[in-house]
């Protein structure tokens, strides 16, 4: 269906590589937290020596947010495990950098739409977040995207900046979009405002989430989509430019 690059960000710098020629997806399941332990040594009857609890900092100590499953990238590093692809229009007319902790992203050309999915994991029931700074045109859209399958489709729920929204699935066998739910919110901050949109998927229900109110909950019953990769989208329609600075994506149990 696409083509797909690996994402390679370096700050205030664009390394847009050519298109590949297939999407790979991450790891499946997900690994569970395990507690650390602690050693206790007696040295005689009446003296005992407690040594003090190790903690267990292998995960800690890792140099990036893409060793965890559930994690908040604020892009105040290269991310890594990221692939992005232009799903409609002209990928000359897309750009993005990292710059001052942000994920700065420009649209010059109409109806395009510029996904980002994360590949080191897979997910069935999952919440992603994110928080987007509008710098540009007021009628754009920002998606979230759950169980991304490039074989099956996925789900997506799309924001536009001047009040309205819409569920999708998108199904990769017709390469179409289906519209399950719509309307609009007076929760979403139209103009040069910052938003926090949410995307629940929890077994058949899909719940959107703006600025911290529950907007809309639709149940699933036809696509059934089980498991997949996470993302987002930047998307334009007729006006010009969309600039969009994405402030952290976050990645958490529903």
């Amino acid at each position: 269906m696409k083509a797909a690059v690996r994402l390679l960000i370096v700050p205030a710098l664009i390394i847009i590589l050519g298109m590949a020629c297939s999407f790979s997806a991450g790891d499946t399941g997900t690994p569970e937290a395990t507690a650390a332990s602690s050693d206790e040594a007696i040295a005689s009857p009446t003296e005992v020596v407690v040594e003090a609890p190790t903690e267990d900092t292998s995960s800690q100590n890792s140099s990036s947010p893409t060793s965890e499953p559930y994690t908040t990238f604020t892009f105040d590093q290269e991310p890594t495990d990221w692939t992005y692809w232009v799903q409609s229009g002209n990928e000359k007319d897309t750009s993005f950098e990292v710059n001052n902790g942000k994920l700065h992203v420009e649209i010059n050309g109409k109806e395009t739409y510029l996904y980002f999915t994360y590949d080191a994991y897979t997910y069935d029931n999952v919440y992603i977040e994110t928080v987007v700074d509008n710098r540009g045109v007021n009628s754009q859209a920002v998606s979230l995207l759950c169980r991304y399958s490039d074989s099956e489709g996925w789900y997506e729920v799309n924001v536009q900046n001047d009040g309205l929204y819409t569920i999708f699935a998108y199904d990769a066998l017709k390469k179409s979009y289906d519209k399950l739910a719509s309307g609009g919110s007076k929760a979403i901050k139209q103009g040069k405002e910052i938003n926090a949109y949410g995307f629940d998927c929890s077994d058949k229900t899909l719940t959107l989430w703006i600025n911290g109110t529950k907007v809309s909950e639709y149940k699933d019953n036809k696509y059934q989509f089980r498991e997949g990769n996470v993302g987002f989208a930047i998307s334009s329609f007729e006006a010009l430019p969309v600039i969009v600075d994405v402030d952290e994506v976050t990645i958490d149990k529903p």
